[in-house]
């Protein structure tokens, strides 16, 4: 899997996609937040701190090859925004959000075709 975000000059790789920003705060404004990126045996997962965004706020989009992800703080001042790049290795269809105590946890599932699995050996008879 591989979704590529840059921070500060570093490159990471992981999975995810872009669209047009819903957040109605100045541009100037939003924040991009941190976030942590791993990988399990089935998926990535993304975790981003976005305090003060309730779920209301919070705006996630799929377009194309671009997931993102922007929060408005409820006093409507400041917000966040980070924008992720999808490989074809994400099941698009499976991506899960969830938001708590600040902290959004995206679950990207790997798509089928890119997981792991056993091949079997046949011999010639």
């Amino acid at each position: 899997m591989t979704v590529v975000t840059k921070d500060n000059a570093q490159e990471q790789t992981v999975e995810t996609s872009a669209a047009q920003p819903q957040v109605q705060a100045d541009p100037a404004q939003l924040v991009k937040p941190l976030a942590d990126i791993y990988q399990t045996k089935d998926a990535v997962v993304i975790e981003a701190d976005i305090p003060g965004v309730a779920e209301e706020g919070l705006d996630i989009t799929l377009e194309q090859d671009i997931l993102t992800v922007e929060g408005l703080v409820e006093s409507g001042k400041h917000g966040y925004r980070r924008r992720f790049s999808l490989s074809d290795q994400v099941d698009r269809q499976s991506i899960e959000a969830a938001l708590e105590n600040g902290v959004l946890r995206l679950t990207l599932p790997r798509a089928e075709a890119s997981l792991a699995r056993k091949i079997d050996i046949k011999t010639a008879d």
